[in-house]
């Protein structure tokens, strides 16, 4: 349509050329923005899914250090109840000998 236009009206020629053009160049800039826009979606794409894989990551070593801190902890309570356990006959051998301690200050005093 724009060359019977331009023929039947050759003094719109530059203003038809100008308009194709324009056309042109809002083609161009579609076609870039698409682009643009594909390549945006992509690297936001492949952002999240590096988010989600180092999110996994951080919750797995979470995990692994909870493990590892119930572990130290069930030891250091093992470790407790035994120190418990030694106090207690510490206790109650020191209650036996305490009167044969002061028995045998008594004899030596003699």
């Amino acid at each position: 349509m724009v060359e019977p236009v331009r023929a039947a009206h050759p003094e719109i020629a530059p203003a038809v050329a100008a308009a194709h053009s324009f056309l042109g160049s809002i083609k161009s800039i579609e076609g870039d923005t698409a682009a643009l826009a594909r390549s945006t979606l992509a690297e936001r794409a492949e952002v999240i899914a590096e988010i989600e894989q180092e999110r996994a990551v951080s919750h797995a070593d979470i995990a692994d250090q909870r493990a590892e801190l119930a572990r130290e902890k069930a030891a250091l309570d093992e470790k407790e109840a035994d120190l418990k356990e030694k106090w207690i006959k510490a206790d109650r051998l020191l209650q036996v000998l305490q009167p044969l301690i002061h028995s045998l200050a008594a004899c030596t005093d003699i």
